[in-house]
């Protein structure tokens, strides 16, 4: 078999400018402020840095990385016209976290988008896209494998099952600061989890929250175990209008109960409950209340 030479030729036109685009996006320089590269852990996509996006949930092979450094390393070389001190340092960073397990852990714990969906209602597509896309990225935590994937295709007994799983997650996720740890030795890293261990218990729990609050949105939008869309419309516009009864009872019961009274609208959501036999809560009456109030 004949082993074929592909010669790399320079991109031209149309290509050449396209090409250069794309540098420039992924150039840190363009990407990151000063104040940035300071706070590399929680600031930098390190794996941006390196070209290595493909490797972010993957080993990296030795030689790849290194060639890579080598390769970033004479790009933002400070004695070039386009290169950069902070850049060219935060290279040799990069390279000592990805290559060291621990390290890494600590980075792509702390270099994480904590972000969840809205709870709000979605197109089914979108449900499974938006949420899909939120339980992928933190599943990368879990102590447990394998980890169930939210999935369009699965029953509802299925659907439950992956909510189970869900709701008793256990994450290895950690919390002491990449920046700190980069320059300590073993020991003193254990020192630090010991010193800080209150501080990274909070941090821990507040995670566990955020995990705990994305499942219940999730099952509460989830097409196959909640609400439909139809019904979650039908809540909703019952939610936003206000028959003429209601307006007109809540209107009496505000002058009746006075401005100063304590616990108002506790009281008045429970009486006009009583009387117009519709549910709302405290928020809902208080909010229309201050405006019927303001006219």
């Amino acid at each position: 078999m004949l082993n074929w030479i592909i010669r790399y030729e320079k991109p031209t036109g149309e290509l050449a400018r396209i090409h250069e685009e794309h540098l420039k996006r992924r150039n840190v320089l363009n990407l990151y402020t000063k104040r940035e590269f300071e706070r590399w852990g929680r600031c930098i996509d390190l794996y941006i840095l390196l070209d290595l996006d493909m490797y972010r949930t993957k080993p990296i092979p030795s030689s790849i990385l290194e060639h890579v450094v080598k390769v970033k390393m004479h790009e933002y070389h400070p004695d070039l016209i386009k290169g950069c001190r902070e850049a060219f340092l935060l290279v040799k960073i990069a390279r000592d976290v990805l290559r060291d397990r621990k390290l890494r852990l600590f980075y792509d714990s702390n270099f994480f988008d904590e972000s969840i969906p809205e709870d709000k209602i979605y197109r089914e597509d979108e449900f499974f896209d938006v949420f899909g896309e939120c339980f992928q990225r933190n599943a990368r935590f879990s102590i447990n494998q394998p980890v169930p994937l939210l999935d369009r295709n699965d029953d509802p007994k299925k659907a439950l099952e992956f909510y189970e799983f869900w709701g008793n997650f256990k994450s290895w996720r950690a919390f002491e600061p990449v920046e700190e740890l980069y320059n300590m030795g073993e020991y003193d890293r254990s020192q630090y989890s010991i010193k800080n261990r209150e501080k990274l218990s909070f941090l821990k729990n507040q995670d566990a929250l955020r995990i705990k609050k994305l499942v219940q949105i999730a099952k509460k939008r989830d097409p196959r175990v909640g609400k439909s869309i139809e019904e979650q419309m039908k809540e909703m516009m019952r939610m936003n209008s206000w028959t003429p009864l209601e307006v007109s009872t809540l209107r009496r019961l505000i002058s009746l109960v006075g401005k100063t009274k304590k616990n108002k609208w506790e009281m008045i959501t429970e009486k006009l409950a009583e009387i117009t036999k519709t549910k709302r809560s405290i928020k809902e009456v208080m909010e229309k209340g201050m405006e019927i109030e303001k006219r």
